[in-house]
């Protein structure tokens, strides 16, 4: 019996089995440890196998390493003390002051035992993942996976039944909106009234439109420079409410800095300034519900004046 214990080789991988110690630790200890733990001598066949192994009293020297480690000795202090169990040295005696060197030494040395301990707690996270994987019950998984198949296929129909309704509304609301485009259209001014020069009237009666190179400033070109303009801010609903001998023309359209929904009115009639022109005057202009000032007005056939090209 005791014969067999004096020949038994172990490996690293069986000591880490034994001493509960992740197999990267015990690797770590034999790398750095090597000269004070003892090793089996060399198998008679050599071809047969290159790695070392290690007598059962290497275990008891692996245990004092790691429980050292544990009660976080530093790598130089479990040396030392190896070194005087296996050759009967001890330690020199360190000076009263402590030096930067051997400041900068132990911190070195702290931060090497550091580095042992989250390799060890590496190793142990692998472990845990391993037994948590297979402590995973077969059965709970295959119920895992037709779940989530059920949850999959429901998902689905709601998503159909929701495209269709979906699908429903656009068709609905494109109907309404060409029902709607058709009604404003045979409401909105004739083409001689859309020609004809845009005005606003001041307080001291008198007719302010814009001329460009070429022709005056219409009603057409106020509608393709709100339409221009709702292009690239957002898109912009235009409709006519016929009240002749007025019209009125209904915008609406979402502010892009807050989202909010905003609607305007401009009321514009047909008339005959005292120069006999025929020109169709703005005769009101109300933003949100409120009446727009004659300074706004003035600004804005100002700014209009300013791109107009005719």
């Amino acid at each position: 019996m005791n014969n067999r214990i004096r020949t038994e080789r172990l490996s690293l991988r069986e000591i880490s089995r034994r001493l509960g110690i992740p197999p990267s630790s015990v690797a770590y200890y034999k790398d750095r440890f090597g000269a004070y733990i003892p090793t089996c001598p060399p198998a008679k066949s050599a071809s047969s196998s290159t790695r070392i192994a290690y007598p059962p009293e290497a275990l008891q020297i692996f245990k004092e390493i790691r429980d050292m480690y544990t009660q976080h000795w530093t790598t130089d202090a479990i040396e030392q003390d190896l070194a005087a169990k296996l050759y009967g040295l001890h330690a020199p005696e360190e000076p009263a002051g402590h030096t930067a060197s051997s400041l900068l030494e132990r911190f070195s040395q702290m931060l090497e035992a550091q580095a042992a301990m989250r390799r060890e707690m590496e190793g142990l996270r692998d472990e845990l993942a391993s037994l948590r994987a297979k402590a995973r019950d077969l059965d709970a998984q295959v119920f895992e996976e037709r779940s989530q198949r059920v949850a999959l296929a429901l998902e689905l129909e709601v998503l159909r039944d929701a495209h269709q309704e979906q699908e429903r509304r656009y068709q609905t609301n494109k109907e309404r909106a060409r029902q709607e485009r058709h009604t404003h259209q045979q409401q909105a001014p004739g083409e001689p009234h859309l020609d004809l020069p845009l005005v606003i009237r001041t307080t001291t009666n008198e007719y302010l439109g814009v001329v460009g190179r070429t022709k005056p400033f219409s009603l057409r070109d106020f509608m393709r420079l709100v339409e221009h303009g709702g292009a690239r801010r957002g898109q912009v609903a235009l409709s006519w409410q016929a009240k002749p001998p007025r019209w009125v023309l209904l915008l609406s359209a979402n502010d892009p800095e807050t989202g909010r929904p905003r609607r305007h009115r401009m009321e514009v009639a047909r008339i005959t300034t005292p120069n006999g022109n025929e020109v169709m005057q703005i005769t009101r202009l109300a933003m949100d519900g409120v009446d727009a000032p004659e300074p706004f007005l003035l600004v804005l056939f100002r700014k209009i004046k300013e791109e107009f090209d005719g």
